[in-house]
Order: structure tokens, then sequence, then C-alpha cells
């Protein structure tokens, strides 16, 4: 699959196989980066949604509160509780939602794509090891 037999010498071999893993570090280094970062925004979203439920049951609460008070002060008080409750859970939708999904689908692309390089790079490398072998028959 690849020309290893223009490789002739070891130090050709070394070279390549230096480069190469290189980039498998790379490719190891930014698998595990992103993977860690998939995996705090699940963690992120469950915590969203979790805080959108609790909110909106306080919110269901409050409206209880505010219909079975009469017209005064502590009713007023509930009315700019909602309100500051509403705005929360806004502020909450926001963070949750499209903007997640398509976030978490392009880092598993980057992922996939990440798991492939890395595979292939292998693959060179096993091929480099193997010429290199071959090289250092020869020469025995």
């Amino acid at each position: 699959m690849y020309s290893t037999s223009l490789l002739l010498t070891e130090r050709d071999c070394d070279s390549s196989l230096e480069m190469a893993t290189r980039d498998l570090d790379t490719y190891n280094y930014r698998i595990t980066t992103i993977g860690y970062r998939r995996n705090n925004s699940y963690r992120s979203a469950a915590e969203a949604q979790e805080d959108i439920l609790i909110v909106q049951a306080e919110i269901e609460t409050i409206n209880a509160t505010i219909a079975a008070l009469p017209e005064g002060p502590a009713k007023e008080d509930q009315i700019t509780k909602l309100m500051r409750k509403e705005l929360q859970l806004r502020t909450l939708n926001g963070r949750s939602g499209a903007s997640d999904a398509v976030n978490t689908l392009d880092q598993e692309l980057e992922l996939a794509r990440l798991n492939l390089g890395r595979t292939e790079t292998q693959g060179f490398i096993d091929a480099v090891n193997a010429r290199k072998t071959e090289i250092l028959a020869a020469v025995d």
C-alpha cells in the first residue's frame, strides 16, 4: 500500500518513523481532548435539562401561590419572583438546545476523522517498521 521500497536505509526509515510517531501522538492528544470536551458537554446538557425542570416546577408553584393570594404586597412579591424565574428559565433554555446538538455532532465527526487518521498512521508505521526490518536483515 505504501511505497516503502523507496526507503533505502535505516536512517530513511527512522526519519519516516519519527514524523509518523509525532503525527500519531497528535492524533491521540486531539482524540483525548475532544473526547473530554464531548463528555463535558453531555454532562452540561444533562445538568441544564435538570435545572430547567426544577425552574419549571418552581414557576408552577409560584403561579399557584399567586392565584391563591389576595391583591397586595405578598402577591406583588410573588409576581416579581415569577418574573425572575421566567428570566432564569429563558437563560437556561438559551444554554441548551440546538447549539449543543450541533456541537456534539461536530465533535463526533471530528473524532471519527481523527480515529481514521490514527489508524492510517499506525498502518504506515507498521509498514515502515517492516521495511526497516528488511533493510537490517539484508545488512546482516
